[in-house]
């Protein structure tokens, strides 16, 4: 309808988004019923650049996202996930995920902790991976491989903002990134995780990254106040001493 037109107008390339229906979505009174906006395959520089545009068409045609709304981004691994390397990643990346749990729950929704459509990782889970490289479920945080070739994100609430996905999209992917340069990773808890999460993630010279760990610093103390939930020790890189943030 009018809305797939006006998107279609603003998203780069043939057939990249749909707009359809979601069982899963509970409805509103408000309106008729829930919708999926699917977008992709696209480049992510390319969808970056939308977004922006995309989401405030979305709040102009009065879209909002309730709590069994969510957001799934896919990274492409075609190419890699039918050879061992590709294995490798994803083995990496699930124990990454695992280790760094605790932390990614602070970044996001409380209703994404544990929640039916994407359950957290537990040790149990890395162990059947192991054995047995495609899960039984893809309601997982990370569920890989997918039958379009990529490997998916799961865990973020759905979302009109366009910061909120921007730096998801961008988060996940310097995660895969990780997992696909690490060699011999060690999966160890660190008595600074946050630290821990972001060193491994962003290098000193990564403006971009900066800004985005920024942008989570402020995301995390925004949900402990709206959600009232407890701020987790944060560190904050000033120089080279490490300041501890209780705020």
């Amino acid at each position: 309808g009018r809305l797939w037109r006006e998107l279609a107008l603003v998203v780069p390339g043939e057939d990249v988004i749909d707009v359809g229906g979601d069982g899963s979505i509970n409805e509103h009174p408000r309106y008729r019923t829930g919708a999926e906006i699917r977008i992709g395959p696209i480049p992510a520089g390319e969808l970056l650049r939308c977004l922006p545009t995309v989401c405030d068409i979305l709040r102009g045609q009065g879209a909002s996202v309730n709590t069994s709304c969510g957001l799934h981004v896919h990274h492409d691994m075609r190419g890699v996930h039918s050879h061992s390397g590709g294995l490798h990643i994803l083995d990496n990346l699930r124990r990454f995920y695992a280790l760094h749990q605790p932390t990614i729950n602070h970044l996001l929704r409380q209703h994404r902790h544990n929640n039916t459509y994407c359950e957290p990782f537990t040790p149990q889970w890395i162990n059947a991976w192991r054995r047995e490289p495609v899960p039984s479920t893809r309601y997982v945080v990370v569920n890989g491989i997918t039958r379009y070739g990529t490997v998916e994100f799961r865990q973020h609430s759905g979302s009109v903002s366009a910061p909120a996905i921007s730096n998801w999209v961008i988060l996940t992917q310097l995660m895969l990134n990780w997992a696909t340069q690490a060699r011999r990773p060690r999966f160890q808890p660190s008595a600074d995780p946050w630290r821990a999460f972001w060193r491994a993630l962003i290098a000193p010279n990564d403006g971009d990254g900066r800004a985005m760990r920024r942008y989570y610093l402020h995301r995390v103390r925004y949900l402990a106040k709206c959600e009232k939930r407890e701020i987790p020790r944060l560190s904050v890189r000033k120089g080279k001493k490490d300041v501890w943030d209780r705020r």
